[in-house]
Parts: C-alpha cells; structure tokens; sequence
C-alpha cells in the first residue's frame, strides 16, 4: 500500500498552487500553496515640491503607483522523489531570473526574462489569470533541521532537503486597461461626465461596485456596500451559502 499524501489533493485545487512561469520558455512550475507570509505593497508614487521660501503650500503629482509582492512559503517533501523534483523546481526558479541570451548573426543581446505569478485570488489579475511582472528577487533556503535524504548519483551523493524554505519578492506590471485606474471620460463642456473604475474586482477578484456618474461636477454615487446590490449580497454569490 502506497503513502497517500493528501497534500496532493491540495496542490489539484485551483487554489491551492503557486504557478510561475518564465514567459520568454513558456515553461512554469507550480508549488504546493504553503504559504507562510505574504505582503502586498503598494507606493502610491508621489511626488512632493516643497517650492520655494513664498509658498505656503507644497506641490505634489502622482504617477504611476508600484506594486510590490512579497511572499515566502515553504516546499515539503513527503518522499525523496518529491524532494527530487522539488529541488529541480527551484533550480528552475533561480535559471528562471537571469536574463536570456539572444544570439544574432553578427550581435547578441539579452532580453529580459519577465514572470507570470498566480497565487488564488490574492495573487492574481480580475479574471482570474496570472499577473505579469518581474521577480526582483529570490532567496533558497534548505531547512536542514528538517533532515534530508542522499541521493546516489552516478558520479557523487546529492543532498535532497526534506523541507526548503522560499521567499520571493515580485513586481507586476501595471495596465490602464484591466487594473485600479479611475477612468473619466469627458462631454463636449470640458466638464468630466462620467468616472469609472477600470475594473472594480482588482486587485483580489471582490467587485465593490461602480460609483455614480457625475451631474455638474457632484458625485450621485453610493458607499462601497451600499448598492441595490450589496457587498455581502455579491460575497455571497461568490462564496455560496455558507457566508
């Protein structure tokens, strides 16, 4: 009788897998979903001018916010064949940073090596899809107090760890076309008409509705949850019955 790992059963789920992909291979791996932190983080990207000694009152512009993931989370092995392919899997993810070398007829350049990462609805765009970016980092960090196996290879014994601990830092792209911009349109007086949200289930999936179109320069819109249709009422078309 074999050992039954259910954690394979967790991996299966659509939200239980951390899958990255470098985009330039088109290959990806995924992990199993033990997440231990994750930190979203977001600079709002202002920009102050205190001006000079006469003004009272200081400047300040916004450009476009970045967006930083941070996460780290652990990769178990229930069998040395796992921890093997677990150990390939990070070697992958630390090929997966460097940039790829194009080779020309009489010049060669790199290109740079963007990620898709998807994490459920936490990492993730509002349909569902991975986020574009880039990794600015990954740390490897074997748990050796967890123990490990040897593995005989052909020519020297390889260390398998039992548990590696991950940590990844991510940055993703941006877009005006599906993420958290307010968009205006604008009438024919030069008075803004209209103001919508691009997509209003970005970043985490959870649609917190629409604002009201603008009437002489004055919001009609209603608070977030407020709507015919209510916050609760739309988590509970999402999460069933149990919410």
């Amino acid at each position: 009788m074999g050992f039954d790992d259910t954690t394979d059963k967790l991996h299966n789920t659509t939200w239980g897998a951390i899958r990255i992909q470098h985009n330039p291979s088109k290959q990806y791996v995924d992990f199993k979903a033990f997440v231990k932190t994750l930190q979203d983080s977001v600079d709002g990207g202002w920009k102050v001018d205190s001006g000079n000694s006469q003004q009272t009152i200081p400047t300040a512009r916004q450009s476009v916010p970045k967006r930083t993931i941070s996460i780290d989370f652990s990769v178990p092995a229930g069998s040395k064949d796992e921890g093997l392919d677990n150990l390939m899997k990070c070697s992958f993810m630390y090929q997966a940073i460097y940039p790829s070398l194009k080779v020309g007829t009489n010049t060669n350049h790199l290109a740079s090596s963007f990620w898709t990462l998807k994490f459920a609805n936490l990492i993730a765009n509002p349909d569902g899809s991975g986020l574009l970016g880039f990794c600015d980092g990954f740390t490897f960090i074997p748990n050796m107090e967890e123990g490990s196996w040897i593995h005989r290879a052909t020519n020297e014994h390889l260390i398998i760890p039992k548990l590696i601990d991950v940590k990844l830092k991510f940055t993703p792209f941006v877009l005006l076309s599906s993420h958290a911009f307010m968009v205006s349109a604008t009438g024919q007086t030069g008075k803004a008409t209209k103001a919508a949200w691009a997509n209003t289930k970005y970043p985490y999936q959870m649609d917190f509705g629409q604002p009201g179109t603008t009437t002489d320069d004055k919001l009609t819109g209603t608070a977030v949850g407020k709507e015919s249709t209510s916050l609760k009422g739309r988590l509970k078309s999402i999460l069933g019955s149990s919410y």
